[in-house]
This record gives structure tokens, C-alpha cells and sequence, in this order.
């Protein structure tokens, strides 16, 4: 029994030799990296199919308990790549004009009558992925201009420690935006807000704040392009919102 043991012993120990020679000559397999011109790109997720039959709790189908006062506060931390707070209605629009056939405004009305002054048109919407690939970044928004879009959508550009967590993060700086035909579309397009840089472990996140008056924000979709890549930090980066200096330029 003991010389059967020993033969056990010994042939398992061959293996075990076999096997870690083969990790130390054999190459690790590469992680996925996107390509300079990978995009990712992050819709509301609504259609008029699927709205919430009184069309005026669409964020709720997303995550619940959310406070329309306070981006990104919600009964528990939301990992969705696209979350919202506040009374977003969706409206059919073709898809190609916009992105997903519909996109969400802020709206006056509760489930049939109008909302308490404090609720009117307050809400925010957070769109985030984790970044993979470490680069420099164009940064856009895809909205349908209308005569009754705010004249002052209020985005910002930001990355996140982790997917729904804003604790700690105090924007620099944002960019607002005029949302009517009198801004920078006269039609349903995307707008560059800029191009920064993004690490691995990073979360790549873009909000547009609406609980600062009434005007009624549009939301639709983000866009990131890859367009230069840059080497992975040497150590995991803390979160920190990215200051916005102007399109094509980063920081």
C-alpha cells in the first residue's frame, strides 16, 4: 500500500511540475483591447413599447428609489449603464434620427394630473460603462431639438470609482447646453462635448443634471469614440471628475 501511495505521490508531482512549467513559458492570453474608432455607445433604453402605461415612471422599470433631487441616490446602488430619476416621458421619434426609436423629456405631469411645483421637471439621467481600454476619448450627446427643450441642459462629464457611485465626486465644471433650434443642432444629431482621457478600472460616466429649474431636459444617448490609446496606469486610478476645456482638447 505504501509503494502504491508513492507511485500516486510521484506522478502527481509530475504533473504538477508539467503544468507550472507551461504557465511560465506559454504567453498569457492577451485581454481585450478596443481598436482606435471602437465606440460605445449608451441609449435610454425606452421605446414606445415598452413605457410605463401612465408614461411617467419610466425610471422606476430601471431602478427604484431613486431621488430626483440628488444624481445617482437610489434605494441601492444602480449598476445599469443607463439610470434616471424624475418624471422622463417617452416620445417615438424614427430611429437613425435618434438613437432606439424614443427618447425621454422631463415633464410637467404626474400619472393624470399635474405634479406638485416641487416635482415639476426635476429629475437627472447618468449614463456609465467601465472602461477597458485606457485612451483619449470624443465625447458626444445625441438629442432632437425642439422649441420646448431647455435652453440650458446641464451635462457633465465624469469618472466614476464604480458603476453608480457619485460619493465625493464635486464636478469641476459643466457644460451647458441649448437644447432648442436656437443651439448648436437645428436637427436630431450628435454634439461633441469633447475628448478626454479615460484609464482601465475607470467608470466613464456622463450626467445631465435637471432639478436646477422647469425647463424640460431631453435624454437620449452617449457616445464615446476611441481616438488615441494610451498605456495603463500602473496602479488603480481613483475616481475624479474630468475637467471639460473645449472639443478636441483633454486633460
Amino acid at each position: 500500500m505504501k509503494v502504491k501511495n508513492k507511485f500516486i505521490y510521484q506522478g502527481m508531482a509530475r504533473i504538477t511540475c508539467v503544468m507550472l512549467f507551461a504557465l511560465l513559458v506559454m504567453p498569457a492570453a492577451s485581454a481585450w483591447s478596443a481598436e482606435v474608432g471602437w465606440q460605445k455607445v449608451i441609449d435610454d433604453g425606452f421605446n414606445i413599447g415598452d413605457r410605463d402605461p401612465t408614461n411617467w415612471r419610466n425610471c422606476d422599470k430601471i431602478c427604484t428609489g431613486c431621488d430626483p433631487l440628488q444624481p445617482a441616490k437610489c434605494a441601492t446602488t444602480c449598476r445599469k449603464e443607463f439610470f434616471c430619476a424624475g418624471p422622463w416621458r417617452s416620445y417615438p421619434w424614427p430611429d437613425g434620427e435618434i438613437v432606439g426609436g424614443a427618447y425621454l423629456y422631463l415633464s410637467t405631469y404626474g400619472a393624470s394630473q399635474p405634479l406638485h411645483p416641487s416635482q415639476v421637471r426635476k429629475g437627472w439621467a447618468l449614463w456609465q460603462w467601465e472602461v477597458q481600454t485606457s485612451g483619449v476619448y470624443k465625447v458626444e450627446v445625441m438629442y432632437r431639438p425642439t422649441h420646448n427643450r431647455s435652453p440650458d441642459a446641464d451635462y457633465y462629464i465624469m469618472a466614476l470609482k464604480q458603476l453608480g457611485v457619485l460619493d465625493g465626486m464635486t464636478p469641476q465644471k459643466n457644460i451647458e447646453i441649448n437644447q432648442r433650434y436656437t443651439g448648436p443642432l437645428s436637427s436630431s444629431g450628435w454634439l461633441t462635448l469633447g475628448s478626454f482621457s479615460y484609464y482601465k478600472g475607470q467608470v466613464a460616466a456622463v450626467g445631465l443634471w435637471a432639478h436646477d429649474d422647469t425647463y424640460s431636459d431631453e435624454a437620449d444617448a452617449v457616445r464615446w469614440t476611441l481616438l488615441e490609446k494610451l498605456s495603463d496606469p500602473v496602479q488603480a486610478l481613483p475616481g475624479a471628475n474630468l475637467l471639460l476645456i473645449g472639443p478636441g482638447q483633454t486633460k
